[in-house]
């Protein structure tokens, strides 16, 4: 057997494939250090593998696999856990035609080696896109993490489910567009303003075909923190006025609504008190039309195009500077004697400029 180009993979916890490049003749003798081989067999389907009984592995241990006392390669062990929930981290993912985009799911348990399934089912009707499966395992914290591509403008579907049960599962999309189809970019900088101030982020808009800007696209702007959650929950903040909610208790959800100009762009302000709030902006989906108006959906689904912007708190901020003060003449004065001392207070911003306080108040 010639063992360049040995590809060594676990199967499943108790099960090791080894492919050699040429017909497997004479099995010989394997070992693995620090597991026990109990059997080692020609697979039927296919006489380049062979394939190794073992103990139960450790997952995400590294394995070293000899072949008559010569180390032929290594690979990493799975654990013999099943998971029995599983979550996609990111339910929405946008990607760019051409370059990854990177999907992960939690197992729920903390622990290597758990082998996960991503199922893609790609649009193959209207696209070239293709439909997709990969395998990749858990690392420390029970997190599994896969990259693919696309080459067409698209939505992907993925389900992600422990390989060894595969009705356990979760469900994400991918939107796939020639540029990124939608995002959002802080017009203020600063990620904590004082209370009542306004924080301006701006939207942007592009064809996923063409990745030109598209105008009167509606989006529906709401806050992470307010969604799926008790009245009691709720946030102490507005997006252009509005207080968005999506409460547990069934009632009507309301969002702030955004069109987009010739530009592809659209604004929105954020403001509130003693809080702290991340705006999510996802795509308004039709509910239905009516004589007078065409009307659409504010509920927020995790399968619609969305994007998150950076999270902005609200807080009573002390100003920023220095108080000197200053006296003239000596510390030390006569009793009685009418030679008191004048006091000078000024104040100074952060960069040593003096503050003007009437100036601030004009």
């Amino acid at each position: 057997m010639l063992f360049s180009n040995t590809n060594i993979k676990a199967i499943n916890a108790t099960t090791v494939e080894v492919t050699f490049k040429e017909k497997v003749e004479n099995v010989g003798d394997f070992t693995i250090e620090g597991l026990a081989v109990s059997n080692a067999a020609v697979k039927q389907t296919d006489d380049k593998v062979v394939v190794l009984t073992t103990a139960v592995q450790e997952g995400g241990k590294k394995y070293t696999v000899s072949h008559a006392g010569k180390e032929i390669g290594s690979f990493e062990g799975l654990s013999a856990v099943i998971p029995t929930k599983i979550d996609i981290t990111t339910q929405s993912v946008q990607g760019k035609v051409g370059a990854q985009a990177i999907l992960s799911a939690d197992v729920g348990v903390k622990q290597a080696g758990i082998p996960v399934t991503f199922n893609v089912k790609a649009d193959t009707t209207t696209t070239l896109n293709k439909d997709q499966v990969f395998e990749a395992v858990t690392n420390a914290d029970g997190i599994a993490t896969f990259s693919y591509t696309q080459y067409a403008a698209g939505t992907d579907s993925v389900v992600a489910y422990p390989t060894g049960a595969p009705a356990v599962r979760s469900l994400g999309y991918v939107f796939w567009g020639v540029d990124t189809i939608l995002a959002i970019e802080d017009v203020t900088k600063e990620v904590t303003v004082n209370n009542g101030a306004n924080k301006t982020y701006k939207v942007k808009y592009l064809d996923p075909k063409t990745g030109k800007a598209v105008a009167g696209k509606r989006f529906a702007v709401s806050f992470k923190e307010n969604i799926n959650v008790n009245v009691n929950q709720l946030s102490n903040a507005k997006v252009n006025n509005v207080n968005p909610t999506q409460l547990l208790n069934g009632t009507a959800p309301k969002v702030a609504v955004i069109i987009t100009d010739a530009k592809g762009e659209a604004t929105f302000t954020v403001t509130g008190e003693n809080t702290a709030v991340t705006p999510i902006v996802f795509e308004q989906a039709f509910a239905s039309n009516t004589a007078n108006a065409t009307v659409y959906s504010e509920e927020y689904k995790s399968d619609v195009l969305q994007a998150t912007a950076s999270k902005v708190t609200f807080g009573a901020i002390q100003a920023d500077y220095k108080i000197e003060l200053k006296r003239d003449g000596l510390e030390e004065a006569a009793k009685g004697l009418a030679n008191g001392r004048e006091y000078n207070i000024v104040v100074k911003d952060k960069d040593g400029k003096v503050y003007d306080l009437f100036e601030k108040i004009k």
